[in-house]
């Protein structure tokens, strides 16, 4: 019989925490490596993205024993946040420091060059308002004219200019977080839809292919695939008003860190559980490159985020980088900032659109996506019978998912996070 691989974790809070205590002992992750090497080698599929990367898993794995973990921590739901990892003190750091491996696991983002002349006609735009936008790129320039003038109009509003609370969530959002996603997005229109606050995320509903949380993301941006199920390819969080910096907002920035991270994570496990039924075997390495972009707007700063699972069962979670919004009529390299760090965030979702059309439009019929519902239940009824770890597991590899997954903690539609 055909072995599916497939990597369930309990829910449980302290059940996780005692198997990522003991992990070095039953090197879960390390015997699920082995197998999936020994398997891929026999098939020939000696690409298989798992063998290159297994020894950063490997290693991860046996490091989360000295991992002191929050009750909700990302970890707990296979979610490396690199930004948070990046210390000193990091067992998972010095562990792949050890192996020299930490800078392949980092991989630093960085922003891209704005094209000729853009720089020249923010200044110009910024400091005199006669700016004049060239023949050539001229939806780029239009759209930097655009956003320009939506900061410049908060140096014009009393309430902004003295730091004031009144000026709460929605009105943040309306300014300053609308103009920027309407600049990121622009040039993807036809592909990327933007919704604000009111509608509920499909797949952290369905998270863990159960009866997940009730997740209204504050920005959700969706690309639809053959006119019946929606990717949830960009999400955003908006953390309190920008100049509310009491204790309990600090405590609401965070659980929205958390439960961005989280509802990104939702989003590519839903990719591999709707659509990972290809055995295309290109396909489904294209597949593990799909990315999830995420904006976490608090206090007066926007962060910017990519997630992904090129260290799969793991996730990876970077952060492209955090920037002022320049709500005072001080500074023009902060707004030259702000527009280059947005436009590489563009240049980033465009590219994963890219390869999103490649693999779905061209191998994905309206007959496959309807399918992709009615053997959820089957596979369902397949993992109750399954087990990775049986003695003779390596007897049978005729047919490997590529795609296993972590699930996400804290499960129940009563959750907050």
């Amino acid at each position: 019989m055909a072995l599916h691989l497939e990597i369930i974790l309990e829910s449980e809070l302290q059940v996780l925490i005692d198997l990522i205590k003991t992990t070095q002992n039953d090197n879960t992750y390390v015997q699920y490596g082995v197998y999936i090497k020994s398997c891929a080698k026999r098939l020939g599929w000696q690409e298989l993205k798992f063998i290159s990367e297994s020894e950063i898993v490997k290693t991860i794995s046996n490091a989360f024993s000295k991992v002191e973990l929050s009750s909700n921590d990302l970890l707990l739901s296979g979610i490396l946040d690199i930004e948070t990892l990046d210390t000193p003190n990091s067992p998972i750091k010095k562990a792949l420091q050890g192996i020299r491996l930490w800078d392949n696991v980092k991989e630093t983002l960085l922003p891209k060059q704005l094209p000729d002349g853009l720089k020249k006609f923010i200044k110009n735009q910024f400091l005199a308002d006669n700016a004049l936008i060239p023949d050539h790129d001229n939806r780029l320039y239009q759209n930097t004219l655009i956003l320009i003038d939506s900061i410049k109009r908060l140096w014009r509003i009393p309430s902004v200019q003295s730091c004031s609370t009144k000026v709460n969530e929605s009105s943040w959002a309306h300014y300053v977080l609308q103009p920027i996603v309407n600049f990121i997005v622009d040039f993807l229109e036809s592909d990327i839809f933007i919704r604000w606050d009111t509608i509920t995320s499909k797949a952290s509903l369905e998270r863990n292919n159960e009866k997940g949380p009730i997740k209204k993301n504050d920005i959700y941006g969706v690309y639809e695939i053959g006119g019946h199920l929606d990717l949830e390819l960009m999400l955003g969080e908006i953390s309190n008003g920008p100049f509310n910096r009491s204790s309990q907002v600090q405590v609401h920035i965070k659980k929205d860190r958390i439960k961005l991270a989280k509802c990104g994570k939702d989003a590519l496990d839903f990719v591999i559980n709707k659509y990972a039924k290809s055995h295309n075997y290109d396909d489904l390495v294209k597949m593990q490159k799909i990315k999830v972009y995420l904006l976490h707007a608090h206090e007066t700063v926007l962060e910017l985020f990519i997630i992904d699972r090129s260290i799969a069962p793991l996730y990876r979670m970077r952060r492209l980088g955090i920037v002022e919004i320049p709500f005072k009529n001080n500074s023009v390299n902060k707004l030259i900032n702000l527009i280059q760090f947005l436009y590489t965030f563009s240049i980033h979702i465009e590219e994963n659109l890219r390869l999103i059309k490649e693999i779905f439009n061209e191998n994905l019929d309206n007959v496959h996506i309807s399918n992709y519902y009615s053997e959820d239940n089957d596979r369902n009824e397949e993992n109750e019978e399954e087990n990775i770890f049986n003695d003779g597991m390596e007897d049978e590899c005729e047919e490997i998912k590529m795609f296993t997954y972590i699930p996400t903690y804290n499960t129940p539609r009563s959750s907050i996070n």
